[in-house]
Formats: C-alpha cells, structure tokens, sequence
C-alpha cells in the first residue's frame, strides 16, 4: 500500500485500520510469507489456483527447506464440506499443521491429491497450512531419464523454453528410453499471458495456454494408439493431465505424443492467437500414497 499522511499529519482512517488489523495478523504467518518461493512453478510446489468446492489459494515452498517444507494459503474456503482438494506435484506428505494453532491436521494422499481433512479454524483472510514432505519429489522421472523433440521440454531449467511460432495445431514427442509406466503429465506453460479474455488500459490480452489436446502412446514410434483427449483449463502454474482412471491399471509406453489443437487465445487478439511456449514437460509414473 501506498501509506500517505494527510495535511494534519495523520494516516487516512482506513488505513490505519489496515496497520492496526496487519500488526497482530501477519507475526504469527511470517514463517510462510517471508524466505519462500511461489508452489506450482520452477521451484515446484504443490499446484496453486482454483481447487475444489469453490476453494482458492496459493502454495510457498520454503527457501531454506525446499526439498521438505512448503505452506498452502487457503484465501477462499469451500462452500460445503470441511477439506480441501490439491494436485501433490509428487510431494510425499508426512505432517500438516494448522500453523496458527499449531494443531496437526488429518490427511489423506493417493491418485495425485491431497485432501486436507476436517478443517474447523478457517480463517477468513488466509488459512495456512504447514505441510512436511519426504526428501525429494516421488514418481516423476528425473531429469535425463525422458528426452523430447524439443530438448527445452525435458531439460529441468525453466529458462529454457518451447516456442510454436504460431504454428497450430502442432505436437510434442517425449522418449521415456524403454517402455515404461506412465501415469501423468506435469505441465508447465510460460506465465506470459493472462489466463482469460480481457482489455487492460486498453490492450487487448488473452490466453495462449493449451485448451483441445490429445494424448497418444506407442511402444515403437510408429505405430499409434490415443489414450486421452480434453480440454486443458487455461490457469496459471503446473497443470495435469492423468493417463488413465484414479486406482486403474497404470499405462505402460515408451512414447507419448501431445497433440495440441488449438490455444485459448481469440483471432481477434493477435499477439496471442495461436501462440504456445511450454518451458517443461515432466511425466509421472506413480502417485504418492499416505495419510494421518
């Protein structure tokens, strides 16, 4: 905010109702405000944005501890229920604490999501959750183990990025080296365009993010068979795209394809249109599992 006195020397009324509300607010969530890094982008992260119910929030990964310790910002409860729904990002789960209370908080973890149980002290600004994770990222390939066409889309380094110079509709191929299990895509698209339709001081703006995609598997690159289609939501962070059904078999392949059909941009926006740039592709091959 911009803190300005008036003639007299004092702070408009507002605000120094804001000083007054933030002075006894911000000391006891400090811990996840300060020293962290956004979830759900280069530093990984649980997946950020709209979750389930009408819940939205934010995820920070801790600086000191990135590999152990991050904190998801519940800003807008569900409308029903007492849980809230998150894409793990391969974060194995071993402790949740209400970080105001100090309570530990019950969980469970399987088929990509955590669900965090039977809140009851919901905050109505910001509800922080501390959440302790095993060493390390689990069931996602690493780094060297899946080559792409494009080597910016498997290479680790989100400054390293894909470009499809408008070229629509256009595919991806990613080589796990050997058939392997495959049970999702991690995608991360550049954070270059807003995510809907808009006009910003008079600018027009729009989405260049994935919408119509296709995912399509085979065993020696020639031939092959298509294991998924949808839409992609046009949202910011990492996005998901599960290979088969919650608690089915899991896929096993050497390739996968990613058709993209078209981008949510509009023709009338034509700095957008058609525009795609993908800084990472990564592919899971199993689902974290655990609860308190």
């Amino acid at each position: 905010m911009d803190f300005t006195a008036m003639v007299d020397g004092k702070l408009p009324p507002q605000q120094e109702k804001f000083i007054d509300l933030m002075k006894d607010y911000l000391p006891p969530i400090w811990e996840p405000l300060h020293g962290v890094d956004g979830g759900g982008f280069m530093y990984g992260g649980m997946q950020p944005g709209a979750w389930n119910d009408g819940a939205y929030g934010y995820t920070t990964v801790s600086r000191a501890h990135p590999d152990t310790t991050q904190y998801i910002h519940v800003t807008t409860r569900p409308t029903t229920g007492d849980q809230v729904k998150i894409r793990d990002n391969g974060h194995r789960v071993k402790r949740i604490t209400d970080l105001r209370t100090g309570k530990n908080i019950p969980f469970d973890q399987h088929d990509g999501t955590l669900t965090i149980r039977s809140v009851q002290d919901w905050d109505p600004y910001d509800t922080v959750f501390k959440v302790e994770t095993t060493s390390h990222r689990q069931g996602i390939y690493p780094t060297g183990t899946v080559t792409a066409d494009d080597p910016a889309l498997t290479d680790g380094d989100f400054t390293t990025y894909t470009d499809n110079k408008g070229r629509l509709p256009i595919f991806f191929t990613l080589d796990l080296g050997e058939v392997r299990r495959a049970a999702y895509l991690g995608i991360n698209q550049r954070e270059w365009s807003p995510t809907h339709n808009r006009e910003t001081f008079g600018r027009k703006e729009d989405s260049a993010r994935i919408k119509d995609y296709t995912i399509s598997a085979s065993d020696d690159g020639v031939h092959w068979r298509q294991v998924k289609e949808g839409i992609l939501e046009s949202a910011r962070g990492v996005r998901f795209i599960d290979l088969g059904e919650p608690g089915g078999p899991v896929l096993k392949t050497r390739y996968l394809k990613l058709d993209v059909a078209d981008t949510w941009a509009e023709p009338t926006v034509t700095k957008f249109y058609k525009q795609l740039q993908i800084d990472e592709i990564q592919v899971g091959f199993m689902y974290p599992k655990n609860h308190s």
